[in-house]
């Protein structure tokens, strides 16, 4: 097979996945801060939801996927 592989439009600051670390992915880390167990916008991948997640996400702010 020739040419690119299957493309892949996500990344790990983009918590909602619609292509860009927005206002909408640090609404979606705050309303889920705190959170030690399921959660869902766990950025840094550390199982809670804490300010080095809020953080990660800040400094990715505005950048496309």
């Amino acid at each position: 097979m020739f040419g690119p592989g299957p493309c892949e439009n996500t990344c790990a600051n983009d918590v909602n996945g619609n292509g860009a670390v927005d206002v909408a992915d640090v609404l979606l880390v705050l309303s889920d801060f705190g959170c030690v167990t399921d959660c869902n916008a766990d950025v840094d991948l550390d199982d809670a939801v804490t300010i080095a997640d809020l953080l990660q996400l800040l400094s990715a702010f505005g950048e496309p996927c």
